[in-house]
This record gives C-alpha cells, sequence and structure tokens, in this order.
C-alpha cells in the first residue's frame, strides 16, 4: 500500500512538471492570455481526469458529471463554460490540484508506513470505537475545525490573501469548490490529517470521513443549481445541512463575508450568530468581490498575488 502511494505521488509529480511545462510555454508563445489560459485549463482537465483514472478517484470524476448534468436542468444562473473566468479557474484548479493530490498520496504513505491501522495507542481506536461512530465523530469535529478556520480566513489580512481567490469568482458551478490556492490547500490538508491523528482514529475513517466531507462540504454546494428555490421560505431542514443557495450567498456581494460560513452543518452559524438569510431572486444575485479587493484576471498573477507587497487590503466585514 506505501509503495503504490508513493508511485501515485511520483505520478503526480510528473504530470505537474508537464503541466508547469505547459503553462509557460502558453504564457510565453501565446498573443492573448485568454488563448495561454484556454492551453493551460486544457491541459491540466485532461490531466487531472486522467490522474484520477488512474487513481480510480471515481469520486470526483462521476460528482463533476452529475454536476454538469443538474446544472443543465436547474441552474441558478446561466453557466458560461468557455469564458475567461471558467478557463482560469480551470487552470488554477489543475495547478493546484496537482500540488494537492501529490502532497496527499505522499502524507498518506507516510502515516501508513507508522501507522499501518491508524494510531492504535491513544483515543477512539484505545476505546474500541465502532468505525461508523469513528468517522461521525471525525466529521462533526472536522467541520467544526473548516467553520473556524473559515471564519479565520475573512478576519485575518494574512489568511484572506489565499482565500480571497476563491472568493474572485463571479460564476458559481460544480469546478469552483476546487478553486483554492496551493497553500491554502496546504493549511487544510495536514490540519486535517492531524485532527484525525489526534482524535485516535482509523485511517479508514480519516479517508471515508475526509471523502464525506469533500462530497458534502466542499463540491456539492458550490453547484449552480437553485436549491432550495428562493422564491419559497428556506426550509426547516436546510439549517442542517448545507446547500447550493446556502453556500451561494456566502459568495454574493450582497452578503457580508462572514456570514453562512460552515461547509456542511450550518449549526454552527446558527449558535455562533454568523446565519444570514439569503435574500432575493437568485438569479439576479452578483457573486465576486468588492471594487478595492479585485485580483489578477490571470492564472499566473492570482497564484502569485497572496505574495505581493500592495495585496494589504483586509476583508470588509472582519469578525
Amino acid at each position: 500500500m506505501v509503495t503504490t502511494l508513493m508511485g501515485e505521488t511520483l505520478i503526480n509529480l510528473l504530470l505537474l512538471c508537464i503541466l508547469l511545462g505547459i503553462c509557460l510555454v502558453a504564457e510565453w508563445t501565446a498573443h492573448k492570455w485568454q488563448q495561454a489560459i484556454l492551453w493551460l485549463s486544457t491541459a491540466g482537465l485532461l490531466i487531472l481526469l486522467v490522474t484520477a483514472i488512474i487513481l480510480h478517484d471515481w469520486t470526483r470524476v462521476g460528482i463533476l458529471v452529475i454536476g454538469i448534468f443538474l446544472e443543465s436542468l436547474w441552474f441558478r444562473q446561466s453557466n458560461h463554460w468557455t469564458s475567461k473566468e471558467t478557463l482560469i479557474t480551470l487552470g488554477i484548479n489543475a495547478f493546484s490540484g496537482m500540488i494537492t493530490i501529490s502532497l496527499q498520496a505522499f502524507l498518506f504513505a507516510v502515516l501508513l508506513k507508522e501507522f499501518p491501522s491508524g494510531t492504535g495507542h491513544w483515543g477512539l481506536v484505545a476505546l474500541s470505537t465502532p468505525l461508523t461512530l469513528q468517522i461521525v465523530i471525525y466529521l462533526i469535529l472536522e467541520d467544526f475545525k473548516r467553520y473556524c478556520f473559515h471564519r479565520l480566513d475573512h478576519s485575518s489580512v494574512f489568511f484572506w490573501r489565499f482565500h480571497k481567490i476563491h472568493h474572485g469568482v463571479t460564476e458559481l458551478n460544480c469546478i469552483t469548490g476546487s478553486r483554492d490556492h496551493p497553500v491554502f490547500n496546504l493549511g487544510h490538508l495536514t490540519s486535517d490529517i492531524g485532527l484525525a491523528y489526534l482524535l485516535g482514529v482509523t485511517n479508514e475513517a480519516l479517508v471515508i470521513g475526509l471523502s464525506i466531507r469533500m462530497v458534502f462540504g466542499g463540491i456539492l454546494p458550490h453547484f449552480n443549481v437553485d436549491f432550495p428555490n428562493t422564491k419559497k421560505t428556506f426550509p426547516w431542514w436546510a439549517y442542517l445541512i448545507a446547500t447550493p443557495n446556502f453556500h451561494a450567498w456566502h459568495h454574493t456581494v450582497h452578503c457580508r463575508y462572514d456570514a453562512n460560513l460552515a461547509d456542511v452543518f450550518p449549526i454552527w452559524d446558527v449558535l455562533f450568530g454568523t446565519f444570514e438569510m439569503p435574500r432575493g431572486s437568485s438569479c439576479d444575485w452578483q457573486f465576486g468581490l468588492n471594487e478595492s479587493e479585485q485580483i489578477p484576471q490571470s492564472v499566473v498573477g492570482q497564484l502569485v498575488s497572496p505574495f505581493g507587497t500592495s495585496n494589504t487590503i483586509a476583508p470588509n466585514n472582519s469578525i
């Protein structure tokens, strides 16, 4: 198992080098940014799909296909799949995704070598806690941790530098959830694994818990689907689990950025006073950043923007 994961890491690193090469060639030879982004994004998307197939990661592929299908039937706002912004999102997803997948495979390989069956000596494993209960406990605490970190992302100038790349989109769809800076992903990945081993759960509980959070907290809430319908009363069950319109409101310029921060369970927003009821018709919502917080309109520009000395603007609605 360890050898397999190390092999997967090497495969991803090789593909990442290819992607970087394509990126440089595109940037140097293209006469227009949009053409360069198109080359990079197309290559990156193909590499991610091939990698997912190689690693048998059918979850991401399946959800992407389902997302495109649902968004074509019950879309909140019309998708513009060939727009420059969509191409930039694909480019960032490809670059950041390759780094994250490589790092994740490497860390899991190390952990499996050191702890073949999980921690084994402390926490939930030592208490002989059933696997299902381990997953539930880990998922709840993991989501609370993410909520706390999300508040920090919107209250700290330093963390906002990286998180604002995610908020820079003016169109939300099934590929938006992965639009994050590699440094942002690195912080979350290490804290996710750290929490699992602090609790003392098995490796199975860690993998299953992260997979559930990825689907219900990272991908589904970003779907461009009008659900629940904003023209009707917000249903009671929408307070229990994050829905596309619950999270989409967080991305609008009409909502304060420190509202609706939960990934999976909105109860955290309710308990800590950051819940905000979506208002108006979802088809009229405007997504993105305020004029004073705009980011470069290129893949490379956005990836390097957090390190610029001029990027010191804090969120307008700090907590």
